[in-house]
């Protein structure tokens, strides 16, 4: 099974469970990315910081599952290898959608989560700074004769994290493109992005 067929099996799954959920939860989250380009210019790019925030819904769909969506402003992109003062900016907005496992889970939505699931970015810049001069990355990948430039950025994505009772949670997410986001002649190079995130649960029920 490829990780596109299973990620679309797990959303199909959430799909089928949200119509008999009764718990629902939402709120603010704000991280921190660690991210970089990963493929066969890798070399070429070190670790970039930048900011993670947005909103979140989530929906028990079982006592030990819950599937949320989010929208999201994510800063990635990388710096030099070679020069402090050139980086890549591939700032986006992101829309993950994962499946939660709660191996613990003890009935208050608390506990130690596990989660997987696609995320789609839409790219509100594409930036490339070098020596101060800023120009479109997107731009100078088109001077090269064969070359490619995604105007959307797919992934998947697994995080760890623990909810606690009063309404906090942290987690770690890791993130990786699964299609190139640029490619020039043979080679392909890709999103990739370590966050540290906090949010908040306001919990919201339906009785049906």
């Amino acid at each position: 099974m490829t990780m596109k067929t299973l990620l679309t099996t797990l959303l199909l799954l959430a799909f089928a469970g949200i119509s008999q959920a009764q718990d629902y939860s939402f709120g603010p989250k704000l991280g921190l990315n660690t991210s970089t380009i990963n493929g066969d210019d890798a070399g070429d790019f070190d670790l970039k910081f930048g900011p993670a925030f947005g909103a979140f819904g989530k929906v028990f769909i079982s006592d030990n599952f819950s599937f949320q969506p989010e929208i999201l402003y994510n800063a990635y992109g990388a710096n030099s290898s070679e020069s402090d003062d050139d980086l890549i900016r591939f700032n986006q907005i992101s829309i993950p959608a994962t499946i939660n496992f709660y191996p613990g889970f003890d009935g208050n939505e608390t506990g130690f989560k596990i989660g997987l699931g696609p995320q789609i970015g839409f790219y509100l810049k594409d930036e490339i700074e070098q020596a101060g001069e800023k120009e479109d990355f997107s731009d100078i990948i088109e001077t090269f004769p064969t070359q490619d430039f995604a105007t959307t950025d797919i992934g998947g994505l697994l995080k760890l994290g623990y909810e606690f009772q009063n309404g906090l949670w942290v987690e770690g997410v890791g993130f990786h493109s699964l299609s190139p986001v640029f490619q020039i002649n043979d080679d392909k190079n890709f999103n990739s992005a370590g966050t540290f995130t906090i949010g908040y649960n306001i919990p919201y029920s339906v009785g049906l």
